[in-house]
């Protein structure tokens, strides 16, 4: 796509905004992976929740991804902190 905007600059300056928007768009789409999504979410809801709220944000703040990236950052460390502040202690029966 990258060297298509540079090799086709002259051709691509004629036509409408919709779609290039479009172009882009479809390329988007495609980088969000579904299955492996739905499969995350099945396995282990923590880091299923970190991704979805990751995406959703990313999505949510589109010019600005950073807010995206901070706030899968910010997720992930309070699901450790929450699992180190709540340890799981098993005792034996006796």
């Amino acid at each position: 796509m990258l060297l298509s905007l540079f090799g086709f600059k002259q051709l691509l300056y004629h036509l409408p905004t919709a779609i290039l928007a479009a172009i882009i768009i479809v390329l988007v789409v495609r980088l969000i992976d579904v299955r492996s999504l739905t499969r995350l979410c099945r396995e282990n809801r923590e880091n299923g929740l970190v991704a979805l709220v990751t995406l959703t944000v990313t999505l949510l703040t589109v010019p600005n991804l950073y807010w995206g990236i901070l706030t899968g950052i910010a997720v992930s460390l309070l699901v450790c902190l929450y699992h180190q502040a709540m340890p799981r202690i098993i005792t034996e029966p006796g």
